[in-house]
C-alpha cells in the first residue's frame, strides 16, 4: 500500500479517525475535518485493525466476497456455470481493484466492493422468488440494509445508486401485487426492511454525532448551513475562471461587504491562499494564486478553524448562518451583485465531459501499472503500518526492485487484455441489450433480465452524469477514484445482455422446431 501522511484531509485524516475509533474514542476531537466525511472508511479501517486483519489483505477478502455474492445473484437469470464462472474471473482480475491509486489508503478502495455488495443484495432480496423462505428473505432484507448505509456513508456522491434502486423496488412490487403470491402484506413489510434499517442506521450515526459535536449530521459538507453559506459566496458576481468558485477578486468583495467572512480574512491571506492554490495550479492548472472549486471548501473550513468556530458544532454551524444570512443582506442592499454561478456553461461542460468519462472507463484508462511509493515523513508511513496492519511502500521509488518489477509487469499485461477487449465487449453488449429491450417491447412483456440490465445502465448513466458535472465546475472527478464502481457493473451488463439474447434465440429456434 501506498501512505500519504501529509494528506491530511484524505489518507491522513482517515487513519486519524480510525485510530480514534479503535481507542474508544469514536471519532475523536472535534475540528474542521472531523466530520467532513462520511465515516464509513474509517470504521472499516478499524474494523480491520480489531480482527488483526491487514488493511490491504481484508480490502480483497471483501473484494472477493463481493463478487461472490454478485454471481450468487445472478444464479437466479443464468444457468450456465461457465458463464458464471467466467462473471466472476472478469470481476475479480478487474484491473482498476490493482490500480496504483487503489492502494492508497482511501476510501475508494472499497467503492466497488460495496457496490457489487448492494446490488447483489438488492437481487437476492427484491427479485422474489416464491421458493424462498420469509426467514431467508430478511437475512437477505438486513444484509441490504446494512450495505445501502454504508455505502452512503462512504461517499458523498453516493445519490446516483437511487435511480437503479427505485427501478428494481418498483417492479418487484409491481409484481408482486401483479402474480398471485401469498403473504402479500408479509412480503410488502419485507420489502420496506432495507429502507427502514438504512435509516435506523443513519439517524443512529447522526444521534451521536449530536451529542459528542453538538450537530445532527453524518458529513458537515453536506449539511444545510454550510451548504448555504457556500452558494452564497459562489453567486459573488465577478469575472468568472474556470474551475474557480470564487476569485481572489471574489473574495476581496466579499471581505469588504460582509463583517462575518472578514474574520477569516487573515488566515486566507496569511497561509491559506498559498497553501490551496498550489494545489489547484498542480491539479487543474488554474491561475496563481486561485483556488479551484475541489479545494474551496476545505480552505474554508481551514481558515473558519483557524479563527476559532470549530470548538463545538453548534458554533461552526451558527457561524456559516451568519454568513450565508450576511451575503444574502448584501446582495438585497447592493453591496455585491448576485448572479448564477452555473449558467450554461457548465451545462455545456457537462455534457462535453460525457465522451471523455465514457472512454476512460471502458479503456481503464488511469489502471495501468506504475511503480508506487510513499510520501515523507518517516514517521508518518510507520504511523500508516501500525494502524494499518500492512506494509507500505518504501518512500523511494521501487523501481529497482525485482519483487516490485514483476508484480507490475503482471498487472500491466492484465491491463492490456482488459484494455483491448472490454470495449468491444460493451459495444456488443449495448447492441444486444437494445435487441433484447425491443423484443420486450414488441412481445409485451418485462423480463426480469431485462430490468436489472435497465437499472445498472440508468445507475452508470447517473454515476456519469455527477462526475462530468463535478468536473465541471470543479475541473477534477473523471479518475480512477471516482470511476471504479462503474467498471465492474459494466462487466456485468455486457455479459448479461449478451446472454439474454443468446438464450432468446436458442428459445426462438426450439420453438420452431416444434
Amino acid at each position: 500500500m501506498c501512505a500519504k501522511p501529509t494528506a491530511g484531509h484524505d489518507d491522513a485524516l482517515f487513519i486519524r479517525l480510525s485510530h480514534s475509533i479503535i481507542i474508544g474514542d469514536y471519532l475523536g476531537h472535534y475540528d474542521n475535518k472531523t466530520l467532513a466525511k462520511s465515516p464509513s472508511y474509517a470504521f472499516w479501517i478499524a474494523l480491520c485493525h480489531i480482527l488483526g486483519v491487514p488493511l490491504l489483505f481484508g480490502q480483497k477478502l471483501l473484494y472477493m466476497f463481493s463478487c461472490g455474492i454478485i454471481v450468487l445473484a445472478l444464479r437466479k437469470f443464468i444457468s450456465n456455470n461457465f458463464l458464471l464462472l467466467l462473471i466472476y474471473s472478469l470481476l475479480l482480475f478487474n484491473p482498476a481493484i490493482y490500480s496504483t491509486e487503489m492502494l492508497r489508503v482511501y476510501r475508494s478502495s472499497i467503492h466497488p466492493s460495496l457496490t457489487l455488495l448492494l446490488f447483489g443484495g438488492i437481487i437476492n432480496f427484491y427479485i422474489y422468488e416464491p421458493s424462498l423462505k420469509i426467514k431467508s428473505l430478511c437475512g437477505w432484507g438486513t444484509f441490504t440494509g446494512i450495505v445501502l448505509a454504508a455505502f452512503w456513508l462512504n461517499r458523498e456522491e453516493a445519490i446516483w445508486i437511487l435511480p437503479p434502486l427505485f427501478i428494481i423496488i418498483s417492479f418487484s412490487f409491481w409484481r408482486l401485487y401483479k402474480a398471485n403470491y401469498p403473504n402479500k402484506c408479509l412480503l410488502t413489510a419485507c420489502y420496506i426492511s432495507p429502507i427502514v434499517i438504512f435509516l435506523m442506521i443513519l439517524l443512529t450515526i447522526c444521534t451521536i454525532n449530536y451529542f459528542k459535536y453538538d450537530n445532527f449530521t453524518y458529513c458537515e459538507i453536506k449539511s444545510q448551513e454550510f451548504q448555504a453559506a457556500v452558494n452564497s459566496l459562489q453567486q459573488i458576481e465577478h469575472n468568472r475562471i474556470p474551475f474557480v468558485p470564487l476569485s481572489r477578486t471574489a473574495f476581496s468583495f466579499a471581505f469588504k461587504a460582509s463583517p462575518v467572512f472578514s474574520e477569516i480574512k487573515k488566515p486566507m491571506e496569511e497561509m491559506l491562499f498559498k497553501k490551496w492554490s498550489f494545489f489547484s495550479e498542480k491539479a487543474v492548472n488554474t491561475p496563481s494564486g486561485e483556488i479551484a472549486g475541489g479545494w474551496f471548501h476545505w480552505a474554508l473550513r481551514d481558515a473558519v478553524q483557524s479563527v476559532g468556530y470549530y470548538s463545538s458544532g453548534a458554533k461552526a454551524k451558527d457561524y456559516y448562518k451568519r454568513l450565508s444570512d450576511d451575503i444574502n443582506r448584501a446582495f438585497a442592499d447592493g453591496r455585491l451583485v448576485q448572479s448564477n454561478y452555473l449558467g450554461k456553461n457548465v451545462l455545456w461542460l457537462t455534457v462535453k465531459n460525457l465522451p471523455e468519462v465514457i472512454m476512460k472507463t471502458v479503456t481503464f484508462n488511469g489502471c495501468d501499472a506504475e511503480n508506487f511509493y510513499s510520501d515523507e515523513p518517516f514517521a508518518g508511513v510507520y504511523v500508516f503500518e501500525t494502524i494499518t496492519g500492512s506494509r507500505m511502500a518504501p518512500i523511494i521509488e521501487l523501481s529497482n526492485l525485482s519483487l516490485a518489477d514483476n508484480y507490475i509487469r503482471i498487472r500491466h499485461d492484465v491491463w492490456l487484455v482488459y484494455k483491448t477487449i472490454f470495449p468491444w465487449l460493451v459495444m456488443l453488449g449495448v447492441i444486444c441489450f437494445l435487441i433484447s429491450v425491443i423484443q420486450d417491447i414488441c412481445f409485451h412483456r418485462l423480463m426480469n433480465l431485462n430490468v436489472l440490465c435497465i437499472a445498472i445502465i440508468v445507475g452508470i448513466g447517473c454515476l456519469f452524469i455527477g462526475l462530468c458535472f463535478i468536473t465541471a465546475i470543479f475541473g477534477a472527478g473523471i479518475t480512477i477514484l471516482y470511476l471504479s464502481p462503474a467498471q465492474p457493473l459494466l462487466i456485468i451488463f455486457a455479459l448479461l445482455s449478451c446472454y439474454n439474447v443468446i438464450h432468446l434465440f436458442f428459445c426462438i429456434r426450439d420453438m420452431k422446431k416444434r
